[in-house]
């Protein structure tokens, strides 16, 4: 199958991620890169903020109490009382892209680097190219342990704090990298 049709097989499949809908501020990126002939996005994320009710921090087997790809602007003390356990977690975007080319791959991981991104990489060389993008911020805390409280409200506004600051982080980023591929597709375009 050659690029063009496997891209409108993927593009014309059912959304099956949990939100069943792209994070608003990945969305220009995702739409961005779709419009062009030589991308595909897989799956997104554009950074969130969790709190998951799990004995050991597994994401996959938790509950998801809480969950935000915005910045929170209100107090999540409440949810200390949910669980027997409870973890905090703010992370970066991540992105996956299939590329239709070698050519396309390099021009999307330069794009990548120069937006700031230091994990981007080719996680298939089967065809077509897979592209990883994951940003690096990270937050992960224990909150509540054997229904104990580990934080103060202070310091869970602390948490917060910071996760927004590390999501705007990481839409700063999503917005560089946007810009980026724009100026790159001008200067191909170019006579």
């Amino acid at each position: 199958m050659d690029f063009a049709a496997h891209k409108k097989a993927l593009l014309d499949r059912t959304d099956h991620s949990t939100k069943a809908s792209l994070d608003e501020p990945i969305q220009p990126l995702v739409e961005y890169l779709n419009a062009q002939e030589e991308y595909v996005t897989t799956s997104s994320c554009s950074g969130r903020l969790v709190l998951l009710a799990s004995k050991q921090f597994e994401k996959k087997n938790s509950k998801w109490l809480f969950v935000s790809h915005d910045p929170v602007t209100t107090t999540l003390a409440s949810y200390l009382n949910k669980a027997p356990d409870l973890w905090y977690v703010a992370e970066g975007a991540i992105l996956h892209v299939k590329c239709r080319d070698n050519n396309a791959a390099h021009a999307f991981l330069s794009a990548a680097k120069a937006a700031g991104f230091k994990r981007a990489g080719i996680i298939s060389l089967k065809k077509p190219l897979v592209i990883e993008l994951i940003s690096s911020e990270r937050i992960i805390a224990p909150l509540v342990e054997n229904s104990t409280i580990l934080v103060t409200p202070s310091y869970l506004n602390t948490l917060v704090r910071l996760g927004n600051t590390l999501l705007k982080q990481t839409h700063t980023k999503l917005s560089q990298l946007l810009t980026i591929l724009q100026a790159h597709t001008q200067e191909t375009q170019s006579p």
